[in-house]
C-alpha cells in the first residue's frame, strides 16, 4: 500500500533534519576504507535517482556525489551492532526508507565539490523526474519483476522530493543554495513554471509531470499552503499588472490557470488578504507627463468608503481582466504601474484614414484574437475556482461585487460623458472581459428549452443577495405594490397599495377588480389581493441562477452602455466627416482642415477600438444566446403564472407540439394575455427585457449575419417574444419599450432592394415570419392596437 509521510508536521521534519546535520560518525570506530553494506538494488536506486553513492571514496562515475558522512554513520552503526550479516538490517522496510531519508538529508546539506550548489528546488525537481523515469523502467521490465520493495522506495522518493521542496521554498535558508534562489523563496517555483510552460527558455529545468500537484498537496497537509502560495500568487498578480493587450498578457494568465489546477491554491487565493477588496482604491500617482491632467481626477475616496470599481480591478483577479483595446475613459485608465501605457488606438489604428481596408481588418482581427484568448484563459481560471465547493461563495461574492461597484456605468451620465468622473470605476476592458467570461459560463444551459432553465430563480433580483435593484424600474409593478407583496402584514404598505390601485382604476376607467395586478392569475378584487399571500424571496440560489443573473447584470452595467457610446461615436464621426468634406470642397482654411482631419482620425481610431470588441462575432454570439434565454425565461414566467390555462409546452413559434412532445418545446403563455401579471414577472427590473430588445436591434444594425446564423427555433422565439409583449400594455407598461419591439419585428419584414442597399438579406428571418403561428394569429391586431 501507500507509505505514510516521512514527517507529518513541519516541526518534526525540521527536527529530524537538524538531528541529521548534527550526527557524525565517531572517530576511531571503523576503518575509513570500509563502506557500509547496502542492498544492491537500493544502492543502484540511490545512484539512478539521487545520483549519490554511500561511500567515503570519491565516486568513479561522473555526476555522482559521495555521501561520506552518511557512509561513516552507517559503518559505525553496523560495527556497533555486534557483527552478523550486515544486510539483515535491511529486511525491515522502514530501515530502507530511513536510508533514503538520510540520503536526502546528507545530499541537501552538503555542497558539491565541483562548485556552488544548484537551487534546492531545481535539484529536487530533477530527482523527481529521475524517480518518475525509474518507476517507468521498473514497471516496464520485460524479464522478471522489479526487486522487492524497489517500487515502494521510488514512491517514497517522490514523496520526499516534494516534502523537502516545500521546506526549501518556505525556509530557503535551511539548505545551502545560491543567494539568488534563497532571496526568491517560494517564488523560485515560478522560474521553473515559466520554463515548463514555455514562457522562458532558461532559468531552470522545468517542472516534471505531477510535481506541482504533489508539492501543493503536501504543503496543504503540513499547514504551509499560505506560506507557499501567498508569495507566488502575489508575484503573478504583480506580473499581470504590468501587462497590456499589446504585450505578453497571456504569460501571467497561464501561470494563474496552472496554479489553480491545484485545489489548495484555489483556497489560498480566495483567502488571500487582497482577494476581496474592503475599501475604495486610492487615486494613482500620475507620472510627470500627465500632471497637467490632475484636475480631471475625481475626488479621493473618503476614509471607510466601500470598494469602488478600481478596487476590484486592483484586487488579486483584477489585473488579469484588464487587458483590452478599449480607449481610456479617464486619466486613471491611462496609467498602469506608474507609467503611461500605449493604447491600442495609437499602436494599431494611428493614421487610420491612410490605411487600406485590409490593414484595418488585420488590426481588428489582432484585437479580437487577443480578447478571445484572454476570455478562454479567464473562463478556465473561474471554472477551476468553482470546482471547489468551499471556494464558490467567495468567487460569487467577488463577481457580484465587481459588477455592483461599476453600476454607475448604466446611468445616463456615463453614456454622454456628463456628471461624475469615471475615475472611480474599473476600466471598460475589465467590465467587458468579465462579461465575456460570464456569458461563456452560461453556455451549458443557454438553450431556452433546456430543463435546466427551470432552476433559474425569479426572485434573485428581488433580493439583496448580489445586487441592489430596489431603485430599478420594474416591468409593471409599482413601488407600493412591491412593498406590499413582500410584506403583506405591513398595514402602512397595504394602505398605500390600496390607494395606488384605486387611483390606477380611476385613471384607466376600469373596475378596481381589474386594475390591481394582484393575484398570480388575475383573480379577485384589489381588496382580496391586498390580503393575499406574501411574495417569498429565496434565501439562497443555485449556480445556474448565479451565472444567469450575473451575466445579465454585467451586460446591463458594462456592455449595453458601451453599445450606446459606440452609437454616439458613430454620430460624431459622421458629423465630423461631413464637415471635413465641406472644407475640402470649399478650399477654406487649410490649417483648420488639417486639424479636423487629425481629429477625425483619432475619433475613427477610438471607434474602431470599440467596434473590435463590441462587434466581435464570438462575443456577440455568446451574448445573443444569453438574451434569447432571457426572452424564453420571461415567457416561461408568464406561462407558470397562467398555470393550467397556458396548456402544455409549445413549439417556439407558439404552435402546438406534436403528440408526445418534441425537440425544442418550452412553456409559453396562452394569448391574449389576460388578468394580472404574475408577481414574480411584474417585479423584474425593466432592463432584463429592454437589454434583450436593444441587443437584437444592435445586431440587426451592425451584424445582421449574427441573426441570420441563429436556428429557426431561436428566431421563432424572438418573434414570439416581440409579438407577445407588443400586445400586452399591462405587462410592459413602458410604451417606449414596446415601440422598440416594433423595431425588432421590422427585422423580420421583407424590404424592397434590401440586399442592394445593405449588402445583406434577412431571408431566413423572413421565412420564419411567414410560417410563424403566433404572428399569423396575433401580429396584425397587436400592431393595430399599438399604433391606432
Amino acid at each position: 500500500g501507500r507509505f505514510p509521510r516521512a514527517c507529518r508536521t513541519r516541526h518534526s521534519r525540521t527536527c529530524r533534519l537538524q538531528q541529521g546535520l548534527r550526527t557524525r560518525a565517531p572517530r576511531g570506530m571503523s576503518d575509513a576504507s570500509v563502506d557500509p553494506s547496502l542492498l544492491p538494488q537500493d544502492a543502484d536506486l540511490l545512484a539512478r535517482v539521487m545520483r549519490v553513492k554511500v561511500t567515503r571514496a570519491p565516486p568513479s562515475v561522473p555526476h555522482v556525489m559521495a555521501l561520506a558522512d552518511l557512509a561513516g554513520e552507517l559503518t559505525s552503526e553496523q560495527a556497533a551492532s555486534g557483527g552478523g550479516d550486515p544486510l539483515q538490517r535491511w529486511v525491515d522496510m522502514s530501515q530502507r526508507r530511513s536510508l533514503v531519508d538520510r540520503a536526502f538529508i546528507s545530499l541537501l546539506s552538503q555542497a558539491p565539490t565541483n562548485g556552488e550548489p544548484a537551487p534546492i528546488l531545481d535539484r529536487l525537481a530533477a530527482c523527481f523526474q529521475r524517480a518518475l523515469d525509474e518507476r517507468r523502467r521498473l514497471k516496464g521490465l520485460k524479464t522478471g519483476s522489479p526487486p522487492e520493495g524497489s517500487l515502494d522506495l521510488v514512491e517514497y522518493m517522490l514523496e520526499l522530493c516534494t516534502s523537502y521542496s516545500v521546506m526549501g521554498l518556505v525556509n530557503p535558508e535551511l539548505f545551502p543554495q545560491p543567494s539568488e534562489a534563497a532571496q526568491q523563496g517560494p517564488e523560485r517555483l515560478l522560474v521553473l513554471l515559466d520554463v515548463e510552460l514555455g514562457i522562458t527558455s532558461s532559468g531552470g529545468p522545468g517542472l516534471p509531470s505531477g510535481f506541482l500537484m504533489r508539492l501543493v498537496d503536501h504543503a496543504a497537509a503540513e499547514g504551509m499552503i499560505d506560506e507557499l502560495a501567498g508569495p507566488i500568487l502575489g508575484r503573478v498578480h504583480e506580473r499581470a499588472k504590468a501587462e497590456t493587450i499589446l504585450t505578453n498578457y497571456t504569460a501571467p494568465l497561464r501561470l494563474l490557470v496552472t496554479l489553480l489546477e491545484c485545489k489548495p491554491v484555489r483556497t489560498a487565493l480566495v483567502t488571500h488578504p487582497h482577494f476581496m477588496p474592503t475599501a475604495a482604491a486610492p487615486l494613482p500617482q500620475l507620472p510627470p507627463q500627465l500632471l497637467a491632467l490632475a484636475a480631471s481626477l475625481p475626488r479621493p475616496p473618503a476614509p471607510g468608503a466601500p470598494p469602488n470599481g478600481r478596487a476590484y480591478e486592483e484586487s488579486m483577479l483584477g489585473p488579469f481582466l484588464r487587458p483590452s483595446g478599449f480607449p481610456p475613459e479617464s486619466v486613471t485608465d491611462m496609467v498602469q504601474g506608474g507609467r503611461v501605457v500605449e493604447t491600442a488606438a495609437q499602436a494599431l489604428f494611428s493614421g487610420v484614414s491612410k490605411r487600406t481596408r485590409a490593414q484595418v481588418n488585420s488590426s481588428l482581427d489582432t484585437l479580437r484574437a487577443g480578447a478571445r484568448t484572454l476570455a478562454q484563459g479567464l473562463e478556465q481560471a473561474i471554472k477551476f475556482l468553482l470546482k471547489t465547493k468551499e471556494v464558490q461563495p467567495r468567487v460569487f461574492d467577488w463577481l457580484g461585487g465587481a459588477i455592483a461597484s461599476n453600476s454607475e456605468r448604466a446611468k445616463e451620465w456615463y453614456i454622454y460623458g456628463q456628471g461624475p468622473g469615471a475615475g472611480d470605476l474599473a476600466s471598460l476592458g475589465f467590465v467587458y472581459n468579465l462579461t465575456f467570461v460570464l456569458v461563456k459560463l452560461c453556455s451549458p444551459f443557454v438553450d431556452p428549452a433546456s430543463p435546466k432553465v427551470a432552476n433559474i430563480d425569479g426572485t434573485f433580483l428581488l433580493s439583496s443577495h448580489r445586487f441592489d435593484c430596489s431603485k430599478d424600474t420594474k416591468l409593471c409593478a409599482s413601488e407600493d405594490a412591491l412593498m406590499h407583496w413582500l410584506d403583506p402584514r405591513n398595514e402602512d404598505a397595504r394602505a398605500r397599495y390600496m390607494r395606488h390601485m384605486a387611483s390606477e382604476a380611476r385613471e384607466s376607467g376600469v373596475a378596481e377588480s381589474d386594475a390591481g395586478g394582484g393575484s398570480e392569475r388575475g383573480e379577485g378584487s384589489a381588496e382580496a389581493v391586498a390580503l393575499g399571500e406574501q411574495l417569498h424571496v429565496s434565501d439562497s440560489f443555485g449556480t445556474i441562477s448565479e451565472f444567469f443573473f450575473c451575466a445579465l447584470r454585467a451586460l446591463h452595467v458594462g456592455v449595453m452602455p458601451a453599445f450606446a457610446k459606440l452609437g454616439q461615436l458613430d454620430q460624431q464621426h459622421y458629423r465630423l466627416h461631413r464637415e471635413v468634406r465641406r472644407l475640402r470642397e470649399s478650399s477654406e482654411d487649410p490649417s483648420q482642415l488639417q486639424q479636423l482631419e487629425d481629429e477625425a482620425d483619432k475619433l475613427a481610431a477610438r471607434r474602431l477600438c470599440l467596434e473590435a470588441h463590441l462587434n466581435d462575432p464570438h462575443f456577440t454570439g455568446e451574448a445573443l444566446h444569453v438574451f434569447i434565454l432571457a426572452m424564453g425565461w420571461l415567457l416561461r414566467l408568464l406561462a407558470e403564472g397562467q398555470g393550467a390555462a397556458a396548456g402544455p409546452p409549445k413549439l417556439p413559434d407558439g404552435g402546438d407540439a406534436p403528440p408526445g412532445g418534441g425537440v425544442g418545446t418550452l412553456p409559453l403563455p396562452a394569448l391574449p394575455l389576460q388578468g394580472s401579471p404574475p408577481r414574480v414577472f411584474a417585479c423584474q427590473p425593466e432592463h432584463v427585457l429592454d437589454d434583450a430588445v436593444q441587443f437584437v436591434k444592435h445586431m440587426g444594425r451592425y451584424d445582421p449575419a449574427q441573426l441570420e446564423g441563429l436556428t429557426d427555433q431561436q428566431l421563432a422565439l424572438i418573434l414570439t417574444f416581440a409579438v407577445t409583449f407588443l400586445g400586452a400594455p399591462r405587462f410592459v407598461r413602458n410604451p417606449y419599450l414596446r415601440a422598440h419591439l416594433t423595431e425588432v419585428l421590422a427585422l423580420f419584414v421583407p424590404r424592397k432592394d434590401e440586399s442592394a442597399a445593405t449588402g445583406y438579406s434577412h431571408s431566413r428571418m423572413q421565412a420564419v415570419l411567414a410560417g410563424h403561428a403566433t404572428a399569423r394569429r396575433w401580429l396584425a391586431p397587436y400592431l393595430m392596437g399599438f399604433f391606432v
